[in-house]
């Protein structure tokens, strides 16, 4: 497991990334990469598990759990994490590119 910690001043954010395996798996307990698409925004307490695909473009919620891949240019909430809306096609809003 990834264990990724960003910093800034006045706020910490964790999030869990499961990637790999730990000494001590169980036999049968398979791995796979964790896949993230360009542009996206994972929060605060999110955990992606193993071999989740997450599409471009999406945003995974805070404290949200990623079990099943996520479709591009949505945003996923819950446990397990489901998309609760589409944000449409672009990473950019139009009018707000230069």
């Amino acid at each position: 497991m990834t264990h990724t910690r960003w910093r800034r001043p006045g706020a910490s954010a964790t999030t869990f990334i499961a990637s790999g395996r730990l000494e001590g798996d169980r036999p049968g307990i398979g791995c796979a990469p964790v896949r993230i698409g360009d542009h996206c925004c994972i929060r605060t307490s999110a955990l992606v598990l193993t071999g989740v695909r997450i599409g471009p473009g999406t945003v995974v919620a805070a404290g949200s759990v990623a079990v099943s891949d996520l479709p591009p240019f949505t945003v996923a909430a819950g446990n397990p994490a489901r998309v609760v809306r589409s944000v449409g096609s672009s990473p950019v809003r139009p009018g707000l590119a230069r």
